[in-house]
């Protein structure tokens, strides 16, 4: 499941550092909006209710703490992580009362950031698991209805049908649940059994796709996958809805099962181009392709005439480059944003590749500005 996030905080380059630091894509989740002042921020929390919060302390308007009181008074419970460049303990103290998930202190750490993302999606989770708990009362409920028998029998045949490759059975199999749908359920039951059918049949979806080591996002767009119960609808759509969901889940699995043994050296440049500001290496990359890293390192050379860490390096270096001259983020921010843990490594690298220090080629724009 993936979590919304949004990020408060009027200083620019705080934003652009969170944003590159963050592991969102590995923790599952994703920004939704940013803003640089506290009252906007609260707009913003309002409209699209995100599940995690990261806010200054200090920001005009609104400070964080003031915006979390407010949250926290009209009962909202989002996860809220405090960053402030002040070490101030009634900020903690405060920050802390009003149930804050933690306090990172500037400059943000890529470890610490990612431990605070990583526990508050895991009480995202257990939350969840929570209401999932709930759920299933009403669940067994309807499975106690005098044709749930049937029902469980055909579901499961939906369920095989996933890993035969072929659309008609999958098709078949949901003809078959929307006859005994619309054959027994009432009315006045109607919408209720749909909800209940509609979360065990795209439970049984997501197990499939969990069980094939992928994600549901690697397969649809995060809204295709949440049904709207609109008064109007009818148990004929849902059911068409989610059968077209399994039809492309089952052949997506087959094709990315069959081409898992194919390099394909663009599709890796463009995994590369959009996580080198991450820690990812060959090893890693050769893995998540399902190929040898030593089969790997030998194509992309021979195609790129470069070795593969060379190039995440000329990315790296390049956007900090860019980082430095034309958005200028501070330098002892740059390295963590390209994907740097160490300091000294980044600036060893740095000097390597342009032949001056981040300082001197920072310098050299102020020259030529005068």
């Amino acid at each position: 499941m993936q979590y919304k996030v949004v990020i408060i905080d009027d200083e620019h380059w705080t934003r652009e550092v969170i944003k590159n630091l963050g592991k969102w894509d590995e923790l599952e989740l994703e920004i939704v909006g940013e803003s640089s002042d506290g009252d906007f921020g609260l707009e913003l929390i309002q409209k699209f209710k995100p599940d995690i919060i990261i806010t200054d302390v200090h920001m005009p308007n609104m400070n964080g703490i003031e915006l979390l009181r407010t949250l926290r008074k009209s009962g909202n419970d989002a996860e809220v992580i405090i960053v402030s460049g002040y070490d101030d303990f009634e900020y903690i103290h405060s920050a802390m009362k009003l149930d804050a998930s933690d306090y990172l202190l500037k400059p943000i750490k890529p470890e610490e950031l990612n431990e605070q993302l990583f526990r508050c999606r895991e009480k995202l989770s257990s939350r969840t698991i929570k209401d999932n708990a709930n759920y299933e009362i009403s669940a067994t409920g309807f499975l106690e209805v005098p044709w749930a028998h049937s029902f469980n029998s055909l579901k499961t045949s939906a369920y095989e049908t996933l890993y035969s490759n072929e659309t008609d059975k999958i098709k078949k199999a949901f003809d078959e649940l929307t006859f005994l749908v619309n054959e027994h359920n009432e009315p006045k039951e109607s919408k209720s059994v749909m909800i209940c059918i509609y979360y065990i049949l795209m439970n049984q979806l997501q197990l499939y796709i969990n069980e094939k080591d992928y994600r549901v996002r690697d397969f649809f767009n995060s809204t295709e996958t949440s049904f709207v119960f609109s008064n109007d609808s009818t148990s004929d759509e849902m059911l068409n809805f989610i059968c077209d969901l399994y039809c492309k889940a089952s052949t997506a699995v087959q094709m990315s099962i069959k081409n898992r043994n194919r390099l394909d050296i663009g599709l890796i440049k463009s995994y590369i181009e959009e996580n080198f500001t991450e820690s990812i290496s060959l090893d890693q990359t050769a893995s998540r392709f399902y190929i040898s890293k030593e089969y790997l390192s030998k194509v992309f050379k021979a195609t790129e005439g470069i070795g593969f860490t060379e190039y995440i390096t000329s990315l790296r270096m390049e956007k900090a480059k860019s980082l430095i001259l034309e958005q200028n983020i501070p330098i002892k921010e740059v390295g963590f944003m390209v994907g740097y843990v160490e300091q000294a490594h980044f600036y060893k690298k740095f000097k390597k590749y342009f032949f001056m220090t981040p300082g001197e080629m920072k310098q050299t724009l102020k020259i030529d500005n005068k």
